[in-house]
């Protein structure tokens, strides 16, 4: 079966993001209680948020990335379906010309060019089948990334624009005469609060895994019947053939 690209659910969730987007490593302990904050700010500031630029830049370059990667794969899917039907094909014409010449009787050969037709008409109804449902399940993912990779895009400069106020705030608190632990507090609980608002954006990653995986068992669902109504009706043309041959075709 193929499978959800794994590429588009992760850029979507974002869950990379999240994980590394976290406090960084100066705690209230390490810079004595808060007490050297405002020292400590030029430092902190651009440790922290050249973190925080380099995440975005590492999504943003997914996002963006991620449509010609699902481009790349539908061709080479394409492409290995195609060679894959030109094969089978091949071998059906080999295999009809075995069964032609085994054909000694009118009635025989009447029921070899019956069999290929049947054959012939079951391949086409199930690739008929095949293509209209991934075509249906691409174009349902394509209306799924249109309506929320935008969101999910605009999370991350949203967020990082958040943490450069909080952080700059912090700078001219500092330099206003606020104390250190007054300012590291103010700072930690807006940064804390732009990282929850991301996480309520990104959310819309599970919903997003679930309308995929939905279009996924539905396009599954028509793949399994095309291949069932195929066989069923392949079996029934060669039980027809077996019996104008009177005994078993291999």
């Amino acid at each position: 079966m193929i499978q959800v690209n794994s590429k588009i659910v992760s850029f979507l969730i974002g869950s990379a993001l999240i994980i590394g987007i976290a406090l960084p490593t100066i705690t209230l302990g390490e810079v004595g209680g808060g007490a050297n904050f405002c020292a400590n700010i030029n430092n902190y500031f651009t440790n922290y948020y050249t973190v925080v630029q380099q995440k975005v830049a590492i999504l943003n370059t997914k996002i963006a990335n991620s449509q010609a990667d699902i481009n790349a794969r539908r061709t080479q899917k394409d492409t290995n379906l195609s060679e894959a039907r030109t094969a089978a094909a091949t071998s059906k014409i080999t295999y009809y010309a075995n069964l032609q010449a085994a054909a000694t009787t009118d009635a025989e050969k009447t029921a070899v060019t019956t069999f290929e037709t049947a054959v012939n008409n079951a391949t086409a109804t199930k690739q008929a089948a095949i293509d209209a449902a991934t075509a249906t399940y691409r174009n349902g993912v394509n209306v799924v990334i249109a309506q929320k990779e935008p969101i999910i895009q605009s999370a991350a400069p949203t967020f990082e624009a958040a943490v450069n106020t909080v952080l700059s705030t912090a700078k001219t608190s500092c330099a206003n005469g606020t104390s250190s632990v007054t300012a590291f507090t103010t700072a930690k609980a807006g940064v804390k609060t732009a990282i929850e608002q991301f996480k309520v954006v990104v959310q819309y990653g599970g919903a997003i895994n679930t309308q995929m995986m939905t279009l996924q068992s539905t396009r599954n669902a028509a793949y399994q019947k095309a291949n069932s109504d195929y066989r069923i009706a392949v079996q029934t043309a060669a039980n027809a053939l077996n019996t104008a041959f009177g005994t078993a075709v291999q």
